[in-house]
């Protein structure tokens, strides 16, 4: 699932998780969260880990890792989260769905995290040797792997190619309408509420017009979701200002721009006195 910030691509994934594991409206989605191989439960189960930077295959599947106790150094032996997953889907049988959620996948390197795993989230069912273990490793049929990343920002990995192949990819792009709904508990009336999500893809409409970007630089409606707890002008300078200044940083006629889209979303700036 990829798309700008703000779109609800972790939230979508979850109630995946919801329709795979064909779980009841009102519970709790969590008691189906992965733990330990033996708590897992015969519907199955699910979990989510966020890459960043410095994770690395000994975390997602195992290795030789350091232990410090006291002033002696040992070296053990450790499964990382995603073989102990797959273990425990493999034990289950293949009628039960395990379902790995990977947020922000594409802010780890990528090809060393994954490693010879290439092979077998390609193969499924097919064994394959790792590194230190002495038993084979399976990906089973059971195991649906999504991953969350945010293409936009240009600090992250980019996404390897030869992995790229392995997943579909669906774009979540914003939808401004869903505040008609996530906003309704709120104490705004229906009219300026509808004024609103006007204003908010006034905004996004401007980001494409004014920087001459294409559509993945709008901003999701989670960002706006904020008005729950912060005024309309609270909301523009602590959060939405912020970000549009990394976005216009450096080119030409910033204040310019910054004044074009505190018009396109409403923002007066005050008075003095």
């Amino acid at each position: 699932l990829w798309g700008p910030p703000g779109t609800g691509k972790t939230y979508q994934a979850l109630q995946l998780i919801r329709n795979l594991l064909h779980l009841p409206d009102g519970c709790d989605i969590n008691q189906w969260m992965f733990d330990k191989k033996e708590n897992v439960k015969n519907e199955g189960a699910w979990t989510l880990v966020q890459f960043h930077p410095n994770y690395t295959y000994e975390d997602f599947v195992g290795g030789i890792s350091p232990n410090l106790t006291g002033n002696t150094l040992s070296y053990t032996l450790k499964e990382g989260i995603f073989k102990r997953f797959c273990d425990s889907a493999a034990i289950i049988g293949d009628n039960r769905p395990f379902v790995f959620i990977i947020d922000e996948i594409n802010r780890a390197d990528l090809s060393a995290v994954f490693g010879e795993l290439l092979y077998a989230l390609e193969y499924r069912g097919r064994s394959i040797s790792i590194p230190n273990f002495s038993e084979k490793f399976v990906i089973p049929e059971n195991v649906y792997i999504i991953g969350t990343m945010n293409n936009v920002d240009k600090s992250l990995v980019t996404f390897d190619l030869a992995l790229r192949r392995r997943f579909g990819f669906y774009k979540v792009m914003p939808n401004m309408d869903v505040l008609k709904t996530m906003l309704a508990s709120c104490d705004i009336e229906e009219n300026c509420l509808e004024q609103y999500i006007i204003k908010c893809k006034n905004l996004n409409q401007a980001l494409i017009s004014e920087l001459n970007l294409n559509e993945n630089y709008q901003i999701g409606a989670s960002y706006f979701l904020k008005l729950k707890t912060l005024n309309f002008d609270q909301l523009w300078t602590d959060y939405l200002q912020p970000l549009l200044h990394e976005y216009v940083q450096g080119m030409y006629d910033e204040e310019g721009l910054m004044i074009r889209f505190a018009k396109a979303y409403g923002y007066q700036k005050p008075s003095k006195g």
